[in-house]
């Protein structure tokens, strides 16, 4: 679990620099959206080659796609409250 927080706030900090240098062109649904956007890109590029390569049931890829764009989400909504880019 440790080392899960630990990604998981490596990965956190680089979106929130991200989304800094978005942040100034950006409203606040703008800001949310750009976090979901990125969860997207992680569900295509980290999750779904798990169902091409390792034949990983769909059911599993989908339910790993939902959790990681629903967790996402959740984050985007408070980092675009916390990032406003001024």
């Amino acid at each position: 679990m440790p080392r899960g927080f630990a990604a998981t706030l490596v990965a956190s900090s680089l979106l929130a620099i991200l989304l800094a240098a978005a942040a100034p062109r950006l409203n606040y649904v703008g800001r949310a959206g750009f976090v979901v956007l990125i969860a997207l890109l992680i569900c295509i590029v980290g999750l779904y080659p798990n169902q091409i390569w390792w034949e990983f049931s769909s059911g599993f890829v989908l339910a790993s796609m939902l959790d990681t764009v629903f967790g996402w989400s959740i984050e985007g909504l408070v980092m675009a409250g916390m990032i406003n880019g001024k």
